[in-house]
Formats: C-alpha cells, sequence, structure tokens
C-alpha cells in the first residue's frame, strides 16, 4: 500500500480508484483469513 500511496503523490489522484480497489481487497482477504483460522480452531477442538 505504501508503493500506491508513493505513486499516488508523485503522479496525482489518477491512481487513487486503483488504492482504494487494492485497500478493499486487502480488508477481504484479511477477512477471510480470520474466518478461516477461528473456524480451523473450532474443528481442532471438537
Amino acid at each position: 500500500m505504501s508503493v500506491m500511496a508513493h505513486v499516488i503523490a508523485h503522479h496525482g489522484d489518477t491512481y487513487w480508484p486503483i488504492y482504494e480497489r487494492l485497500e478493499k481487497e486487502l480488508k477481504r482477504l484479511k477477512s477471510r483469513r480470520k474466518k478461516l483460522k477461528r473456524h480451523s480452531r473450532s474443528i481442532d477442538n471438537e
């Protein structure tokens, strides 16, 4: 994300939608990993 921030700072807001898309995707992936981790622990405890 810091690379995208650098690109926007030096090349303008044209790249802002890409930054927002990457940020959204990163949040989605982190949430997915968190859910899988939580459910795998519950399976291990059974």
